[in-house]
């Protein structure tokens, strides 16, 4: 005989519901369902070796379907085995993984099993009988009442943490295979939908503890200024859709610091034919942040008090979940605000691709839209846009461009995989660079394979490259775009996003009219401190070419001739077949050239104007007089062809002066701020002196 093996604790006269708070504080502290379950067992066995001392301890679920008792784990406890007999220990160190079930297991009491007699405490989950704690050997000795109590409170929280634990196991063994499949990048409770689970399974533990028919737990919602049900379990459409929980005339009333929710809706209560109903607050710093709680509609007695503190301790371990994740939260936005800077630090190596990232993001979202994509997505997108190109930060020391190129889709992925964002982020950065026939990389997927995020990116990624400016080439036109880009559609570009990016092209030119098909401070972007500066930003002008003063060359445009947006507004002003011509002459000297502008110098005969200036600039006539003196009207799209054109002549060397300018006509210049820049001459002669 081992002698007496309760301990001193277990006999302390106490009330029962200071033991019932004792032995909830201490499984409602500890997270089972995040925890591994050797760790949640080892707890288990820590609380009830507190009260009770042997040398083995073991817990056993129930089996339904085989009608037998099956292991989950144990403790042994060498020191305790002195005395024993040599079979005795070796059948306490080698315990039955599976045992008969017998009725007797289901009561509190000593159980004879295959090591002699035990202390058997049958699990409770309300009134659902779910395994066994059994401790031992010794010999039975009678239990007093408060210890007694004691084990029941303990089989009904044991028999709780045994559920988290297998739901736990359960969840990570599907976040494990799902990761090896490459689906899921987030971590458990990480993100909203995990919260929710969490909630679920709360919810449900509390409602099979307490024996309730129903319940719901609801969360406040800054966004929508109100609570939002985040589980519910058993409980009709009808009363979820007239269920009222806003702080004023709600449900439920809550004064200050109370554990308990007060209920002021009874006619509600009536409705439904609730017969009891409790709910407990979540609450931090003072505000209340949540309800849970519990519904009868069947049972006609009340709440008993051990509920308000099963929910209590669940309340907290819903305060811990929110906490972590608002903090896991906090710094994946901070992260992803550091990869946004680090895309953008990337950009600006060159003026040639400053802006690139958010061009690319910009677009992005304008095709998402017309594939029909949701707010939400749309928002995804962008993020994925903003961040497509950060991979090529992390390529270090790498002598070929192209090497360099062609893994920054894997480690921009490999940079943001691991937090709790959209699965479509990460995937649209790892293929972005993929083609739609299976010749892109890194993986050579072909058609639908590649997520829509990347196929949008794609072709995004190559509108804004080819529209701007390189060192090794020009900016294409849009008719140069719009014919690569359906060359290359059903090979690189998914034939749907096409179709899409030209929806979204043929409004904006639809819109544009006689203007710029958008803004450049808009359509660049970058560098914002020079757009800020730029006489243009968000300014009276409607086509940026306007100004002499404009910042181009910051974001690599040098040359209006040069740039996208003016080459795509003459394209556009040339499809129009404007009928009216204007009348000019041209007079080539040895060192410059007089052009002679009769009429009126607006939208319609701009282009025109536009081909004489370049025409005589492009064959080496950099010096040229114009001669106002028959011009009887000018409009802003005519002042800003000889804009551009000053502006080509004094890039090569040379300049444009004014001769015979009259007074309706020099007051645009005055108006536009521009006369400051051009050299006014009375008359030709005059003018013809200066060269």
């Amino acid at each position: 005989m081992l002698g007496k093996i309760f301990s001193k604790v277990a006999r302390d006269p106490v009330s029962e519901g200071k033991k019932l708070i004792d032995v909830w504080k201490e499984f409602g502290n500890f997270m089972f369902f995040e925890k591994p379950s050797s760790e949640g067992f080892e707890f288990i066995f820590d609380v009830f070796e507190r009260i009770v001392k042997a040398p083995a301890y073991y817990i056993y679920s129930f089996s339904e379907s085989s009608g037998s008792l099956i292991l989950e784990n144990m403790r042994l406890r060498n020191d305790m085995m002195r005395g024993l007999d040599d079979e005795v220990i070796e059948a306490l160190r080698e315990p039955e993984l599976k045992i008969i079930f017998r009725d007797d297991y289901k009561n509190f009491g000593f159980a004879l099993i295959w090591a002699g007699k035990f202390l058997n405490i049958p699990l409770y989950l309300g009134e659902s009988y779910t395994g066994n704690f059994f401790c031992g050997p010794f010999e039975p000795e009678p239990i007093d009442k408060n210890l007694a109590n004691w084990f029941k409170e303990f089989s009904n929280a044991c028999a709780v943490a045994l559920r988290q634990i297998k739901l736990g196991e359960e969840t990570r063994s599907k976040i494990r295979l799902l990761e090896s499949q490459a689906q899921v990048s987030k971590k458990m409770l990480g993100s909203t939908l995990e919260v929710n689970k969490f909630l679920e399974l709360l919810l449900e533990l509390a409602i099979t503890a307490t024996g309730s028919d129903a319940g719901f737990i609801a969360m406040w919602d800054d966004k929508i200024k109100r609570m939002k049900i985040r589980a519910s379990k058993n409980l009709s459409n009808e009363f979820m859709d007239a269920l009222d929980l806003s702080p004023d005339t709600g449900l439920f009333e809550w004064i200050g610091d109370g554990e308990e929710m007060i209920v002021r809706d009874f006619e509600f209560l009536l409705k439904f034919k609730v017969n009891s109903i409790i709910g407990v607050p979540l609450v931090e710093g003072g505000k209340l942040l949540g309800i849970f709680a519990l519904v009868n509609f069947k049972k006609l007695k009340q709440f008993e008090e051990f509920t308000i503190k099963i929910l209590s301790a669940f309340v907290e371990q819903i305060k811990i979940v929110i906490h972590n994740v608002d903090l896991f939260n906090q710094f994946t936005e901070r992260y992803l605000k550091t990869l946004i800077a680090l895309a953008e630090a990337y950009d600006m190596r060159s003026e040639y691709t400053a802006g690139h990232s958010n061009r690319v993001a910009q677009l992005s979202v304008e095709i998402g839209k017309k594939l029909g994509l949701e707010m939400e997505k749309l928002r995804e997108l962008r993020i994925a846009g903003l961040i497509h190109d950060v991979g090529m930060c992390g390529v270090v020391e790498i002598s070929e461009d192209y090497q360099a190129d062609y893994n920054h889709p894997i480690i921009g992925a490999s940079m943001v995989e691991i937090l709790p964002i959209s699965f479509d982020i990460v995937e649209g950065i790892r293929t972005h660079q993929e083609w739609y026939d299976g010749w892109g990389f890194p993986q050579g997927l072909k058609g639908e394979e590649i997520p829509l995020f990347g196929r949008i990116l794609g072709l995004c990624e190559f509108f804004i490259e080819m529209s701007s400016n390189s060192k090794l080439r020009k900016a294409f036109s849009y008719s140069q775009l719009e014919t690569e880009i359906k060359k290359r559609t059903g090979s690189q570009f998914d034939p749907k996003v096409v179709s899409a990016f030209f929806e979204v092209m043929n409004e904006k030119r639809e819109k544009a009219g006689e203007v710029w098909i958008e803004e450049c401070w808009k359509f660049k972007g970058e560098p914002r401190d020079v757009c800020s500066r730029c006489p243009v930003y968000e300014g009276k002008f409607k086509r940026c070419w306007e100004s002499p003063e404009i910042m181009c060359r910051f974001h690599g445009d040098y040359s209006c001739e040069d740039c996208f947006i003016f080459l795509e507004w003459v394209e556009r002003m040339k499809t129009k077949k404007l009928e009216k011509k204007m009348e000019y002459s041209v007079v080539e000297k040895n060192n410059y050239a007089i052009v002679k502008l009769k009429g009126e110098l607006d939208v319609a005969s701009s282009i025109q104007a536009r081909d004489v200036f370049k025409n005589l600039i492009d064959k080496g006539k950099v010096n040229i007089i114009i001669d106002f003196s028959e011009l009887t009207f000018i409009d802003s799209s005519g002042l800003g062809i000889i804009v551009v054109a000053y502006r080509s002549a004094k890039e090569k060397g040379g300049t444009i002066k004014f001769a015979n300018v009259n007074p309706r006509v020099k007051k645009l210049f005055e108006i536009t701020r521009t006369e400051k820049h051009f050299e006014f001459y009375n008359t030709v002669e005059d003018a013809e002196k200066t060269f």
